[in-house]
């Protein structure tokens, strides 16, 4: 599934636009660059509410999970508010001193997290992961591959 059939089709609650200023801004208050990948993302759709979306990992260990958020910039709910700092802190091992590698961007309905990868280091940036309560898997390449691992859940029984 392509990101815009997601939202067309199962995005209960679309968040308003953001601005190549806004997310410069939150680039430059983490003192990370997103990737390129997420940051079109969030110009374009910028998070939203979805229903009736389960996600089926390529890891088979990895739980099939249904996604609730994906968040954005001016969400009408504090909880998928994306670059929250506490999130942040919550992700990652945190020091103010230095860029986060893990930010959230997004929740399922079990309110487990899919993360964003921003290390450096170039065989990690940019991917996407799923975080459990006490395990991590990986996800996607990147958006476009999260997406197309969504299907409408009535469909996957």
């Amino acid at each position: 599934m392509t990101i815009g059939e997601a939202y067309e089709k199962y995005c209960e609650t679309r968040f308003p636009p953001t601005n190549e200023i806004e997310v410069a801004s939150f680039e430059e208050e983490i003192g990370a660059a997103l990737p390129p990948h997420f940051r079109d993302y969030l110009l374009e759709y910028n998070g939203g509410y979805f229903n009736e979306l389960v996600f089926i990992p390529a890891d088979d260990g990895c739980p099939k999970c249904w996604l609730n958020a994906m968040y954005g910039f001016n969400a009408p709910h504090d909880f998928a508010l994306f670059g929250k700092q506490a999130d942040i802190w919550f992700c990652d091992d945190y020091v103010p001193s230095r860029p986060p590698e893990l930010i959230p961007i997004g929740n399922t309905a079990m309110n487990h997290l899919i993360l964003l990868d921003l290390d450096p280091a170039p065989e990690n940036y940019g991917m996407l992961y799923l975080r459990t309560f006490d395990e991590s898997f990986w996800l996607a390449e990147d958006m476009d591959e999260f997406f197309e691992l969504l299907e409408d859940e009535t469909r996957s029984h």
